[in-house]
């Protein structure tokens, strides 16, 4: 029952951090609204491209969480500490999202590098819990550990290594950067981890 609640309070942290990403966006004016161009160059195209790739960041990360803590057998006071820090910076993404799609920060690199920062630590946070439930005797499932952690090392570095993209070049450069995680997942073959094996929602055991 306790790891239960404990995988509960976590999915709901990233439904809620999901959820919140709507509030990112801006209604424009009425007199906005006479057609989609005008709609959209009231900045709500921007806020839409950065609503896009922030579901999509948190959407995955939930889903690598989801493998990861269906290995678990259990979790102790480390690795539940461990997931609440990791749900903290989860729950934080709406803000930095907010922060990249606002029109007065405009090419100002500091909240791309921001964001950026909140990506990668919970890239490697996740990490952090594998290797931690692994040494602790945590995990009772087959999971391809190498792969995660090439993987998310290679997707911390590209968020990363944007930072100073955007301060060099920009932040849309840095931006268009992170369009280089679409060549990454076939690259290194994530679909092993995420699609090599059928998972299931629910447990399977006696307790």
């Amino acid at each position: 029952m306790e790891f239960g609640r404990a995988l509960n309070l976590i999915d709901a942290i990233f439904g809620f951090s999901l959820t919140l990403l709507v509030t990112t966006l801006e209604v424009p004016p009425p007199a906005a609204w006479t057609s989609v161009r005008t709609v959209l160059a009231t900045g709500l195209g921007d806020q839409l491209l950065a609503f896009a790739i922030s579901f999509l960041v948190v959407a995955g990360m939930w889903v690598v969480n989801h493998q990861v803590l269906s290995s678990f057998r259990a979790l102790d006071s480390a690795t539940l500490r461990i997931c609440i820090y990791l749900v903290a910076l989860v729950i934080f993404i709406p803000f930095t999202t907010k922060a990249i799609s606002a029109q007065n920060s405009e090419g100002l690199p500091l909240p791309t590098a921001v964001f950026a920062v909140n990506v990668a630590a919970i890239v490697l946070i996740t990490v952090v819990l594998v290797r931690v439930g692994r040494a602790r005797g945590l995990i009772d499932r087959p999971l391809p550990e190498r792969g995660l952690i090439v993987h998310s090392v290679a997707v911390a570095t590209i968020f990363l290594v944007s930072i100073p993209i955007a301060y060099r070049f920009g932040p849309d450069a840095a931006q268009y950067s992170w369009l280089s995680l679409l060549l990454v997942r076939p690259i290194l073959n994530f679909g092993a981890i995420t699609g090599g094996r059928r998972t299931f929602t629910h447990r399977n055991r006696e307790d």
